[in-house]
């Protein structure tokens, strides 16, 4: 299930674990970098209190290139950004991104 995702806890996520720096606008939107290069952006809703909707998390989770399982350990903690970074670094071997 994809819900009960709170924005703010996202975007604190993804920016201490994947670096990922939001400007701010409509919605927060920030690149994923590898070595010096942007390989993903991502956006995020803003909000405080509220939850990202179920269809919002999937595209968030697509953009990032993981599944369910694959983001569920990145928001709760067991994958680092030095995973994420392995797993990015094999879809580029693979050339799947």
């Amino acid at each position: 299930m994809l819900s009960g995702y709170r924005p703010s806890k996202l975007a604190n996520c993804l920016r201490s674990k994947l670096g990922i720096n939001f400007r701010s606008g409509r919605e927060l939107t920030g690149w994923y970098y590898l070595e010096g290069r942007k390989i993903l952006r991502v956006s995020v809703p803003k909000g405080h209190s509220r939850e990202v909707s179920p269809d919002y998390m999937h595209k968030i989770i697509g953009k990032l290139r993981l599944n369910r399982e694959e983001f569920h350990l990145l928001y709760e903690c067991p994958m680092t950004g030095s995973d994420y970074e392995q797993k990015i670094r094999n879809l580029i071997t693979l050339n799947k991104l």
